[in-house]
């Protein structure tokens, strides 16, 4: 991904996140995440740590999903599971 996308992509997860510990807002959160994979599905490839972020902020909502998914790609990712992977550092 192009730098500006890639900070536009941390922007969308950070606000995500926000929706969710801080203001409850999970529709707005949900929103957030279609965002940001609609804007991932226009590029060709995608940056490991944002495929990473991206499964750690839908967790909440999709945890059967999304544990699947890491332990699929766990050797990319580099934690065996999600509950074992590092918080996003913005």
């Amino acid at each position: 991904m192009k730098s500006k996308s890639l900070e536009k992509a941390y922007e969308l997860l950070l606000d995500c996140e926000k929706k969710i510990s801080k203001e409850r807002n999970f529709h707005v959160a949900i929103a957030r995440l279609m965002e940001l994979y609609n804007m991932m599905s226009q590029e060709i490839s995608i940056q490991k740590e944002l495929y990473k972020y991206l499964l750690i902020s839908l967790y909440p909502f999709v945890p059967h999903l999304t544990s699947e998914l890491w332990e699929k790609h766990s050797e990319f990712l580099g934690a065996r599971t999600i509950e074992e992977a590092q918080k996003p550092d913005y």
